[in-house]
């Protein structure tokens, strides 16, 4: 999930921006999976995880049911 008081971070990727435009507008700081990112782009691993390395997203483990 988008962290709610994420730092502001210039980010040099434009698929690292492309991205965070998509999960600011879709889901806000409520919390989604990757699997639901895949239909807004296809190709988005490497993206969110310089969101998370950059701190702007928080990661969470997969929930076992």
């Amino acid at each position: 999930m988008k962290a709610f008081d994420a730092p502001r971070v210039p980010l040099r990727s434009a698929n690292a921006k492309k991205l965070l435009a998509i999960i600011n507008r879709e889901y806000g700081t409520l919390a989604f999976c990757r699997k639901w990112l895949e239909e807004h782009m296809p190709k988005h691993l490497a993206a969110l995880k310089n969101l998370v390395d950059a701190g702007i997203v928080n990661e969470y483990p997969p929930l076992s049911d």
